[in-house]
């Protein structure tokens, strides 16, 4: 029995080791913001991305973590800002018919029960009788004892005369387990399309032919009455949120080759879009655009296109999200006068630091340096869901504090690799990791036999 105990602790030492390879710790990245204002458990919170964290992050952004004063790891979601329509939907819910009655004053009363109480805010009266007009009264009760009027309104068909009906009425959200609706006069004297022929002889020889239109009555008749309740959805436009930043640039001519080089610092951030003012219109001349990664030295080629500014003298180039520490723009003169540019703007994409803490308690971001893997928390599928878009638009966006070397910083821990290259160190600690799992499994069959040998001694 002593050696299965040394066993549980040997495997749950294990799952320690195991576990201790995934996890983060501020001694990883040498630069902390600090997170103003006083927090509220279980409230969500946004931060902006400045450009002190945009410089520092890498490429997957998963150099960024969220710490409170005891260095637990608070869960966060980097969300892109982008702009939501509201689109909203009527849905039908099932009823049922439980009473009609028809009093003498020309009317009908309808009642129906809901087979799911939900926020009604519109009833459809569903009719093929056309050419009509009639007031309609709507109540809602819980007992149907005492009713409340809802809303009185009128319904009509006017197809005789033009393609125009309602048969839907709009009414105050309300729950009620069942639904009253009064129709007022249900049977009406109407004339009839049938037209009758009398003829009358003997005057002047001539026969005179006289219409006359037969009354008939006519009854409306309800076939269906449907509830709607309705739901909202916010759904993203094609359109970024983005912030206009102006940035350091120089512009250089060569005259051997006819061309304009623009160098502009980035700042990091991905950016949606270039706009470039002229001095004069431009005719479709050939540009290239190029970026400078971080931590390297070489000019990356990610547009080709033809430079032709709008009456405005305005041109913009879309870049979709690329990010660098600067971008060149080779702009071919050909055997025109060189362009000149009057201003120069970044158009940058915004993003959310979105967390929720646990506690009252100070938080800092701490970021750099060079990380293994972006995190995974329950936050980040909570982030896809509707309820999280409606928090978006609504919560709190935090100040953060300048920036500040981390004066936990490890160099030894934290791993500075070139951006560049690719890192195969997360694959690994993943190899580690099954490799304990195969461990775990061994020493669980083998105290299994230890129990069975220990038990047929005994």
């Amino acid at each position: 029995m002593k050696k299965l105990n040394n066993l549980t602790t040997y495997i749950f030492g294990l799952i320690l080791i195991s576990n201790s390879l995934f996890c983060s710790v501020p001694e990883n990245f040498p630069f902390v913001k600090n997170i103003d204002g006083n927090l509220t458990p279980n409230k969500f919170y946004s931060i902006l991305l400045d450009e002190d964290i945009w410089v520092n992050l890498n490429k997957d952004k998963s150099n960024i973590r969220l710490f409170d004063d005891e260095k637990n790891e608070v869960p966060f979601v980097l969300k892109q800002k982008k702009t939501f329509k509201k689109i909203k939907k009527s849905i039908p819910i099932d009823s049922k018919l439980v009473h009609m009655s028809h009093p003498k004053d020309n009317s009908i009363d309808i009642i129906f029960k809901l087979k799911k109480v939900k926020d009604i805010d519109s009833i459809e009266i569903k009719t093929k009788v056309q050419n009509f007009e009639k007031n309609i009264s709507i109540y809602g009760s819980n007992s149907k004892e005492n009713w409340a009027l809802l809303k009185e309104d009128t319904i009509f068909d006017y197809s005789s005369i033009i393609n125009h009906h309602k048969l839907k009425v709009k009414l105050p959200k309300s729950s009620y387990n069942y639904y009253k609706i009064k129709i007022n006069n249900v049977i009406e004297n109407s004339e009839s399309p049938i037209i009758s022929l009398s003829v009358e002889n003997g005057i002047s020889d001539k026969n005179i032919i006289n219409y006359r239109k037969t009354i008939y009555k006519k009854t409306f008749k309800v076939d269906h009455v449907i509830f709607y309740f309705s739901q909202s959805k916010l759904i993203p436009t094609s359109a970024v949120e983005t912030e206009p930043k102006t940035p350091s640039w120089s512009a250089h001519i060569e005259e051997n080759s006819h061309k304009t080089e623009v160098l502009i610092d980035s700042i990091g951030a991905p950016l949606q879009s270039i706009t470039i003012d002229t001095k004069r219109k431009v005719f479709e001349r050939p540009m290239t655009v190029q970026v400078l990664k971080n931590n390297s030295k070489t000019w990356r080629t990610i547009r080709n296109l033809k430079m032709k500014t709008n009456k405005n003298n305005r041109f913009l180039i879309s870049l979709n999200g690329a990010s660098g520490k600067q971008f060149r723009l080779i702009i071919n003169n050909e055997d025109n006068p060189p362009i000149s540019i009057t201003s120069l703007q970044l158009n940058r994409r915004r993003y959310h630091f979105v967390f929720s803490p646990n506690q009252e308690t100070p938080l800092s971001i701490y970021y750099g340096g060079q990380t293994d893997h972006f995190p995974t928390y329950d936050i980040q599928k909570y982030s896809q869901t509707q309820e999280f878009i409606s928090e978006l638009r609504k919560m709190n966006v935090l100040k953060i504090s300048h920036q500040k070397n981390n004066a936990f910083y490890d160099p030894d821990i934290s791993n500075t690799k070139n951006s560049d290259e690719k890192d195969y160190s997360f694959l690994f600690k993943l190899a580690l990791f099954l490799l304990v799992l195969v461990l775990i499994g061994v020493i669980t069959l083998v105290s299994k036999k230890v129990g069975k040998i220990t038990d047929d001694e005994e």
